[in-house]
Protein backbone atom coordinates (compact mmCIF):
# COMPACT_ATOMS: atom_id res chain seq x y z
CA UNK A 1 0.00 0.00 0.00
CA UNK A 2 1.17 3.30 -0.75
CA UNK A 3 0.42 6.76 -1.23
CA UNK A 4 1.32 9.28 -4.24
CA UNK A 5 4.22 6.31 -4.97
CA UNK A 6 5.15 6.45 -1.46
CA UNK A 7 5.30 4.49 1.71
CA UNK A 8 6.50 6.80 4.06
CA UNK A 9 6.31 5.63 7.48
CA UNK A 10 3.04 2.94 6.98
CA UNK A 11 3.44 0.20 9.07
CA UNK A 12 1.09 -2.64 9.24
CA UNK A 13 -0.20 -5.10 11.96
CA UNK A 14 -1.82 -7.58 9.14
CA UNK A 15 -0.71 -8.23 6.02
CA UNK A 16 -1.55 -11.39 3.86
CA UNK A 17 -3.07 -12.31 0.20
CA UNK A 18 -3.61 -15.57 -1.77
CA UNK A 19 -3.72 -16.21 -5.76
CA UNK A 20 -5.07 -18.84 -7.89
CA UNK A 21 -3.56 -18.71 -11.40
CA UNK A 22 -4.99 -20.53 -14.12
CA UNK A 23 -4.07 -19.70 -17.96
CA UNK A 24 -4.07 -16.38 -17.87
CA UNK A 25 -6.54 -15.77 -15.16
CA UNK A 26 -5.81 -14.33 -11.73
CA UNK A 27 -7.90 -14.41 -8.57
CA UNK A 28 -6.04 -12.64 -5.43
CA UNK A 29 -7.55 -11.99 -2.33
CA UNK A 30 -5.84 -9.37 0.62
CA UNK A 31 -5.90 -8.57 3.96
CA UNK A 32 -4.34 -5.22 5.04
CA UNK A 33 -4.23 -3.35 8.55
CA UNK A 34 -2.58 -0.28 8.91
CA UNK A 35 -1.41 0.46 12.41
CA UNK A 36 0.01 3.63 10.77
CA UNK A 37 -1.26 5.52 7.35
CA UNK A 38 2.50 7.44 7.52
CA UNK A 39 2.77 10.67 5.97
CA UNK A 40 2.84 10.08 2.53
CA UNK A 41 -0.03 11.69 0.58
CA UNK A 42 -1.66 11.68 -2.76
CA UNK A 43 -3.77 8.28 -4.50
CA UNK A 44 -3.50 5.27 -2.85
CA UNK A 45 -2.68 1.81 -4.37
CA UNK A 46 -1.71 -1.43 -3.82
CA UNK A 47 1.90 -2.55 -5.90
CA UNK A 48 2.38 -6.50 -5.33
CA UNK A 49 0.29 -8.53 -7.73
CA UNK A 50 1.90 -11.75 -8.42
CA UNK A 51 1.70 -11.34 -11.89
CA UNK A 52 0.82 -8.05 -14.17
CA UNK A 53 -2.29 -6.74 -15.22
CA UNK A 54 -2.46 -7.78 -19.48
CA UNK A 55 -2.23 -4.76 -22.17
CA UNK A 56 -4.72 -3.56 -24.19
CA UNK A 57 -9.14 -4.58 -24.68
CA UNK A 58 -10.71 -6.54 -23.18
CA UNK A 59 -8.97 -6.15 -19.95
CA UNK A 60 -10.72 -8.09 -18.03
CA UNK A 61 -9.71 -6.82 -14.47
CA UNK A 62 -12.24 -6.25 -11.24
CA UNK A 63 -11.41 -5.80 -7.90
CA UNK A 64 -14.33 -4.84 -5.33
CA UNK A 65 -12.49 -4.34 -1.93
CA UNK A 66 -14.23 -3.43 1.64
CA UNK A 67 -13.12 -1.04 3.99
CA UNK A 68 -13.13 -0.03 8.06
CA UNK A 69 -12.19 3.09 9.27
CA UNK A 70 -12.15 4.77 5.62
CA UNK A 71 -14.00 7.05 4.75
CA UNK A 72 -15.59 7.39 1.04
CA UNK A 73 -18.97 9.08 -0.85
CA UNK A 74 -20.47 6.57 -3.26
CA UNK A 75 -19.99 3.35 -4.81
CA UNK A 76 -16.35 2.41 -4.31
CA UNK A 77 -14.45 0.40 -7.47
CA UNK A 78 -10.89 -0.95 -7.77
CA UNK A 79 -8.88 -1.65 -11.08
CA UNK A 80 -6.31 -2.84 -12.10
CA UNK A 81 -3.41 -0.78 -14.11
CA UNK A 82 -2.28 -2.39 -16.70
CA UNK A 83 1.66 -3.64 -17.77
CA UNK A 84 1.57 -3.38 -13.88
CA UNK A 85 1.53 -5.03 -10.67
CA UNK A 86 -0.38 -2.79 -9.26
CA UNK A 87 -4.23 -2.06 -8.46
CA UNK A 88 -5.65 1.62 -7.80
CA UNK A 89 -9.07 2.18 -5.36
CA UNK A 90 -11.68 5.42 -5.96
CA UNK A 91 -14.74 6.22 -5.66
CA UNK A 92 -18.08 7.31 -7.77
CA UNK A 93 -21.08 9.27 -6.43
CA UNK A 94 -24.72 8.65 -7.12
CA UNK A 95 -24.12 11.58 -9.59
CA UNK A 96 -21.36 9.92 -11.79
CA UNK A 97 -18.23 11.58 -10.26
CA UNK A 98 -15.38 9.52 -9.83
CA UNK A 99 -12.46 10.05 -7.84
CA UNK A 100 -9.32 7.96 -6.42
CA UNK A 101 -9.02 7.44 -3.05
CA UNK A 102 -5.85 9.15 -1.44
CA UNK A 103 -4.80 9.13 2.07
CA UNK A 104 -6.91 11.72 3.26
CA UNK A 105 -9.46 8.83 2.93
CA UNK A 106 -7.57 6.83 5.68
CA UNK A 107 -6.75 6.46 9.28
CA UNK A 108 -4.42 4.89 11.46
CA UNK A 109 -6.15 1.76 12.05
CA UNK A 110 -7.82 1.31 8.85
CA UNK A 111 -8.42 -2.32 7.62
CA UNK A 112 -9.10 -3.20 3.83
CA UNK A 113 -10.32 -6.50 2.34
CA UNK A 114 -9.87 -6.68 -1.70
CA UNK A 115 -10.84 -9.28 -3.77
CA UNK A 116 -10.27 -9.43 -7.42
CA UNK A 117 -9.76 -11.07 -10.78
CA UNK A 118 -7.14 -9.95 -13.73
CA UNK A 119 -6.15 -11.41 -17.00
CA UNK A 120 -2.26 -11.83 -17.10
CA UNK A 121 0.53 -10.81 -19.55
CA UNK A 122 1.35 -14.66 -19.94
Amino acid sequence: MRFGAATTGITYSSQSGTYTKIGDTVRISAYILLTSKGTATGNVDFTGLPFNVAIGNPNYAAFSWHLNGVSFNGFPNGWGVTNSNQISLGQTTDAGAHSNLTNANFTNGSGIIITGIYRTLA
